[in-house]
């Protein structure tokens, strides 16, 4: 066997074998973890349920201690009882001359009988001999079968001196709590078990009545006999699989009662089949990617000649990214060919690099020639020189364009700017001297206040189209006012400082254009600096004119910065308004503590 074929067996091996075991235990571990989750939702609900059974078991209890003693005392004196309470002597001799459903009477007798049979009431006539306490006189019954109604009944049955009393349970209240289907999904339910293996509520999977019909002697019944609580996987008594968990109804003087919350494995294990069919999945492209890895790697390892050759081949097609490394540290004429390849990889990189760099306008890009007579090199050093020049012309030509299309767009501000407050403003207020004229009326101040509404937005168009106050009073003057304006608008504090004389004008394009910037700089800071003040500085020192704006807010990351994001912002806007003006532009900000825009124009067109 050739070394190729032995390297790639060992590496199908290892990684088919680990992923094989690791899918297994992830496998197994996965469905231990959804049937120890569902079990213990199940235990959740068994727990809450036969809380609630024992808890109305115990009141009826409790309730019996109550009217033991009512009708202990009504029997003494001979007074009438509830009617819904069967009195019997203690030969089970019905008592009084109430008239009683004798249906139900008969029932309630036979239900004292079984009790006193089975041990779990005390007759009347040992009470006085063993001179029992009342509360061990009391018992609640198995359910029995109405013989008219099929209805189920329960019983709460008490012992006293003249004999017994008898009074129904309310059988809905269990069965309410038994249907209760929260934390069963689909397929669940909860039901109760009798000492003979019956059960003792109706299914929910049945329309005819279940109750002391079907039998239910599954291994959880069993189980839950034996042990009391626990739970376990097994068929219910529709032969269906499904996780059942089981505890005793453990009450007083109650009846032996098994309760069972359970659900179909089926639904328990949806999500488990999902995730095995992705686990599956997930395999099969492993031992793909593992077989495809191990052939590759055997290949390289085995065949250098082989890839010496496929490089060079991309080499010729150029492919310049590719590793020599591995070959070039052999000792023999292979290693020999494969170094001096890799000098040749390594200079066609430095050209290629150098071109794109070049392509990208980074002219000050460096290129060293291999030697004096690396005539590629010579060449590329010509283009770029040319690309540089080609460059500069572009650019001049690019920013004169910029220069153009916003004086046009300044002087279209201008104008509209002028129409909005000498002619739309005139109109509004030759309305509101009218509406003045007119006599006082709730009318005329809503007018009033609409038209008041309309002349501000009137005036605040106009002053951010073209600023009277940049027109008439010159710079200095507009961005103190719009220090003013802005804080007074957004309740941000701006600190105003110049030593610019107030009467101080310069060229229309430069004010215009500072103002832009610094209106741009100011929007910016209160929309996105979440700062609480913010400083405006117009000054002029040795025939230098600068401004800068600044805040104390959160900064913006360096990403801000890029290309890709001044293309949709207003720092490109202001970068660009700069470039035009020729003034010296730049942005420093550090997270938390604040982000400054600074401006410069050295030569200043008065």
């Amino acid at each position: 066997m050739r070394i190729f074929h032995k390297l790639l067996l060992s590496f199908l091996t290892v990684g088919i074998g680990a992923t094989v075991v690791i899918s297994f235990l992830f496998y197994r571990d996965s469905k231990e973890a959804l049937l120890n989750r569902a079990f213990e939702q199940l235990s959740s609900v068994k727990t809450l349920k036969s809380k609630k059974i024992e808890d109305i078991l115990r009141g009826s209890v409790e309730e019996a201690k109550v009217w033991r003693l009512a009708v202990h005392e009504a029997r003494k004196t001979r007074a009438q009882t509830d009617s819904t309470i069967f009195l019997f002597d203690p030969g089970l001799t019905p008592l009084d001359s109430i008239d009683k459903d004798p249906i139900l009477l008969s029932a309630a007798k036979e239900t004292v009988f079984l009790l006193l049979r089975e041990g779990r009431l005390s007759n009347p006539k040992s009470i006085q001999a063993l001179n029992q306490e009342p509360l061990a006189l009391i018992a609640i019954s198995d359910v029995r079968l109405h013989p008219s109604t099929g209805e189920p009944l329960i019983f709460a049955v008490c012992s006293f001196d003249s004999g017994f009393a008898a009074k129904s349970v309310s059988f809905s209240r269990l069965e309410s709590v038994l249907l209760e289907r929260s934390g069963l999904g689909e397929s669940g339910e909860s039901y109760l078990v009798g000492p003979d293996f019956k059960m003792r509520s109706q299914s929910r999977f049945f329309s005819e009545s279940t109750v002391m019909k079907t039998e239910v002697s599954t291994a959880a019944v069993q189980s839950a006999f034996a042990h009391g609580d626990g739970y376990m996987i097994t068929n219910d008594y529709r032969e269906v699989q499904v996780m059942s968990s089981f505890t005793a109804i453990n009450v007083p003087f109650g009846p032996k009662w098994i309760l069972l919350s359970e659900i179909d494995v089926s639904e328990v294990m949806i999500p488990f089949e999902q995730s095995s069919k992705k686990i599956l999945l997930t395999g099969f492209m492993v031992v793909v990617i593992v077989t495809l890895g191990s052939f590759f790697i055997a290949r390289h390892l085995s065949l250098p000649l082989l890839q010496l050759s496929r490089l060079t081949d991309n080499l010729a097609q150029g492919i310049l990214e590719f590793e020599l490394h591995p070959i070039t540290q052999r000792k023999d004429e292979i290693g020999d060919s494969a170094r001096s390849l890799a000098r040749l990889l390594q200079a066609l990189r430095q050209t290629r690099d150098f071109a794109v760099e070049v392509g990208k306008g980074n002219f000050d890009t460096p290129f060293h020639p291999l030697g004096l007579k690396d005539e590629t090199g010579i060449a590329l050093e010509k283009m770029k020189r040319e690309l540089k020049r080609l460059a500069e012309i572009a650019e001049h030509e690019r920013l004169m364009k910029t220069a153009a299309l916003l004086e046009g767009e300044e002087s279209e501000r201008k104008r509209v700017s002028r129409e909005l407050h000498d002619g739309l403003g005139q109109i509004l207020t030759a309305i509101q001297f009218q509406i003045q004229s007119l006599p006082e009326s709730e009318k005329r101040q809503e007018l009033l206040h609409l038209l008041y509404d309309a002349i501000e937005e009137v005036k605040l168009l106009s002053y951010n189209l073209m600023p009277r106050v940049l027109v008439d009073f010159g710079l200095r003057a507009a961005l103190q006012k719009l220090s003013l304006e802005t804080a007074k608008h957004t309740a941000i504090p701006i600190r105003f400082e110049s030593n610019v004389p107030t009467d101080k004008r310069f060229s229309e394009p430069l004010e215009i254009g500072l103002f832009r910037i610094a209106q741009e700089a100011i929007n910016n800071a209160v929309k996105h600096a979440n700062t609480g003040s913010l400083s405006v500085k117009f000054l002029l020192n040795d025939n230098r004119l600068s401004l800068s704006i600044s805040d104390k807010g959160k900064g913006i990351g360096e990403g801000i910065f890029s290309a890709e994001n001044r293309k949709g912002n207003g720092l490109r806007n202001m970068e660009e308004r700069a470039k035009i003006l020729g003034a010296a532009f730049s942005i420093h900000s550090t997270p938390e503590q604040g982000t400054e825009v600074r401006l410069s124009v050295s030569e200043i067109s008065i």
